[in-house]
């Protein structure tokens, strides 16, 4: 037989459910291969494990332990989140104050700049008007009316 085949078989081995001359196979085949030997005993811890589960009675109190804990976790869970949506807000809300406030500052630059150019204009029209007084006091004509 080859490897193969007796993986395939192994279960049924264990569980005692093979004609004899199957059995024998399989047994000489372990004795010589090491690989399905390994296979075989990691099938047999399995299947060992499986049936100490199986006897294990039922325990309330071990129920309760376990389901207060789920529930803690969930609890945990819940003010982790609340901390991330609350963490989220305050950072959301520091960027928009920021960008508000430089915007802000930007507005007063630009204000400044408006007013100072209002004054230059203010001065401009000003001494404009002071030079054709002047020129209208000596007599001299505006050519351009």
């Amino acid at each position: 037989m080859k490897c193969k085949d007796i993986k395939n078989l192994l279960s049924l081995y264990i569980d005692n459910e093979l004609d004899s001359y199957r059995k024998n196979k399989i047994e000489e085949h372990l004795e010589e291969c090491k690989k399905c030997k390994k296979y075989y005993y990691e099938i047999l811890k399995l299947n060992n494990d499986l049936i100490s589960i199986k006897q294990l009675e039922y325990n309330e109190q071990l129920e309760s332990f376990i389901m207060s804990k789920i529930k803690d976790n969930q609890d945990s869970k819940s003010l982790i989140t609340y901390l991330i949506y609350s963490l989220t807000f305050i950072i959301i809300f520091t960027i928009s104050l920021i960008f508000n406030l430089s915007n802000l500052k930007s507005e007063k630059k630009e204000n400044k700049i408006v007013d100072k150019i209002s004054v230059l204009n203010y001065d401009k029209v000003m001494l404009f008007n002071v030079q054709e007084n002047s020129l209208n006091m000596f007599g001299e004509k505006d050519e351009n009316k």
